[in-house]
């Protein structure tokens, strides 16, 4: 028998298989066994021929330290090495990974009725502004209105809820108003003016939410604007309420439209007036020419009769003289004195 040298595992065919290993770098015998050895970033796994060169995760291992070297950066593992990156919400700036302000950019996709906050290298929340909800804060959903309507207990007693985008409103209902408190109270149409009655003849009187109209006394109709009739004999107070002041002569009288005014009696009612109260200064030019005439003529009469009656009186004592004398005889003494 020769007396050879006896070969290590590496050259009785480890070597041969370690070079068709990927990352291999060489083939290390051990004894009877070999195993391959592995280029940078890769380490030895197993022994002869399961022998293989596995990934190193400097990453996970912490042997990358890229926050010493970029500033917020990330390790990112590679086969047999590793990089720092920025991640996708920043960017290479001066050896510091910046974040990006995606909301600057066409408000980082935000759907409507949002508001897009920033966040620090990572993305955007898209927050659903007050009264709207349903997006989750992702980018790119829509927030829908919320119907506060649909909730109990939003707006006070005697109003009503109604939705608004985004938002609500309480109403007052019909015959309520809000006081200072805000609160629905029954509104006083009479106060504020805000009624149909007969702002001159008739009165206006508050009930819960609405007000009533009646006529005033002397008046007859349903209360409402333009229906308040005067009764007969109770024109007068329509002017009176109107504020007009009708002289002696004058009456109420109404037009087709339903105004008032002071108008003059007719002739009869004028002599009426006159003969029970008396002429004055209100008395009207052509009853002081009646009063003149009628005077006139009651003077005319009075001397009339007055020198009717004095001559009668005066006839009527000359024939009681005439009588006297002849009872004494002296018409005929005198008579037969005269013939003789």
């Amino acid at each position: 028998m020769g007396g050879g040298e006896s070969k290590d595992a590496c050259e009785s065919g480890g070597t041969a298989f370690c070079g068709t290993v990927a990352n291999s770098a060489g083939c290390i015998a051990l004894s009877k066994e070999f195993y391959c050895t592995c280029q940078p970033g890769f380490q030895p796994e197993g022994r002869r021929m399961n022998s293989s060169c596995v990934d190193i995760d400097e990453c996970a291992r912490g042997i990358g330290l890229c926050f010493s070297k970029i500033e917020n950066s990330e390790c990112v593992n590679t086969p047999g090495s590793f990089e720092c990156r920025c991640n996708e919400y920043r960017t290479l700036k001066n050896n510091v990974c910046e974040d990006i302000n995606e909301c600057l950019d066409n408000r980082g996709g935000c759907a409507e009725h949002t508001d897009c906050i920033n966040n620090d290298g990572a993305a955007v929340t898209c927050r659903c502004l007050p009264g709207y909800t349903g997006n989750d804060g992702k980018p790119g959903r829509a927030c829908k209105d919320i119907n506060e309507c649909e909730e109990p207990d939003h707006c006070p007693e005697n109003s009503v809820c109604i939705n608004t985008p985004g938002s609500y409103r309480c109403e007052c209902k019909t015959g309520f108003a809000k006081d200072a408190e805000g609160m629905c109270t029954g509104k006083d149409f009479c106060v504020t003016g805000e009624n149909g009655c007969d702002p001159n003849f008739a009165t206006c009187t508050p009930v819960v939410g609405s007000y009533a109209c009646a006529c005033k006394d002397g008046f007859q109709g349903s209360g409402r604007k333009g229906e308040c009739k005067p009764l007969p004999g109770s024109e007068y107070k329509a002017c009176e309420l109107l504020g007009l002041h009708c002289g002696r002569y004058q009456g109420c009288a109404s037009d087709n439209a339903g105004s008032y005014r002071c108008a003059a009696l007719t002739k009869v009612q004028q002599v009426k007036v006159l003969l029970s109260e008396g002429p004055g200064t209100e008395t009207p030019l052509w009853l002081w020419c009646c009063v003149a005439l009628a005077a006139v003529i009651f003077v005319g009469a009075v001397v009339y009769g007055v020198r009717y009656f004095l001559k009668k009186w005066k006839k009527t004592n000359e024939s009681e003289d005439d009588a006297l004398l002849s009872g004494y005889g002296y018409d005929y003494g005198a008579a037969h004195s005269f013939r003789g």
